[in-house]
Formats: C-alpha cells, sequence, structure tokens
C-alpha cells in the first residue's frame, strides 16, 4: 500500500493527466488510472522519491520542496510506463470514413528526458541524499543490447 506522502491519489486526482499528457497525450482508454496507479509504477516511485529526499515526511519542509518533489514524482511515473505505453498507442487507424495518424513518440528518449527532469528537480531539494547517483533510475540494458555491446 502507498504511504500517500508526496502524492495521495484520493485528493489529487490531477496528477493522472499530468502523467498522461507527459506520455503524449495518451487518453483514459489507452492508460487507466488503474494502469498510472498500479503499485509497480506508483508505490515504486514515492519509494524511489522518499529514498533519495527523505526530510518529505517531515512538517518543516517548504511547501516548494513538497511541490518540486510531487512533479518528479510525475514525471519518474511517467518514465516507469514509457515501456508499457509503447505497445499500446495506435499510430495510423483507417475506418471506411477516416483514416488519421497519429506520429509516433520515440518513448525511450521519451524515458530518458523524463528521468533527468525528475533527478534534477529532487536535486534541488535541500534534502537530496542522491548526490553522485546518476545512474538511480536508469533501467538495466536488456541481456541483447549488453551481448550487442561487446560484440
Amino acid at each position: 500500500m502507498a504511504l500517500n506522502i508526496v502524492i495521495d491519489p484520493v485528493t489529487d486526482l490531477a496528477f493522472i493527466e499530468s502523467v498522461r499528457r507527459l506520455l503524449g497525450g495518451v487518453d483514459s482508454e489507452t492508460l487507466s488510472d488503474e494502469d498510472i496507479l498500479d503499485p509497480a509504477f506508483f508505490d515504486l516511485a514515492e519509494l524511489e522519491v522518499l529514498s533519495l529526499v527523505p526530510c518529505l515526511d517531515r512538517t518543516d519542509v517548504p511547501k516548494a520542496d513538497k511541490e518540486k518533489a510531487r512533479i518528479a514524482m510525475i514525471h519518474l511515473i511517467a518514465s516507469k510506463l514509457c515501456s508499457t505505453v509503447k505497445g499500446r498507442v495506435e499510430y495510423e487507424v483507417k475506418t471506411i470514413d477516416v483514416t488519421w495518424r497519429r506520429s509516433p513518440v520515440k518513448y525511450d528518449d521519451l524515458q530518458d528526458d523524463l528521468l533527468t527532469t525528475a533527478d534534477s528537480l529532487l536535486n534541488s531539494i535541500e534534502c537530496y541524499t542522491g548526490a553522485g547517483t546518476t545512474n538511480t533510475f536508469v533501467v538495466a540494458p536488456s541481456k541483447r543490447a549488453v551481448r550487442e555491446r561487446y560484440e
């Protein structure tokens, strides 16, 4: 169960739409609220933020720092969802009457940008403990990518 220290999903529903907008403006059919609130994404992102900025549960933290942490968590959730959204988005839809095409989003590049933004936001909070750990949010490469690198 989530701690709800950084974002309380019961009272703060605006973050769900922010996550969707960061992922290229996907709709609720493509990415449901349940997908965003899944513990594998939401709880994990909150735990990562709290481990890097442990002072957030104190009452004397400035409101600006809490807001930076909130925005960083939104970016972190979106970055974690990039790999799942990549396969859900339809780029071209053809019907009898209408055909439309959406420009594809480069989710790998987007994920890197989101992680960089989250890290820089957290880094600007006074009690940030992740100094020097730039690979905190990096996803390990696949076996194939490692094998190709050594060949």
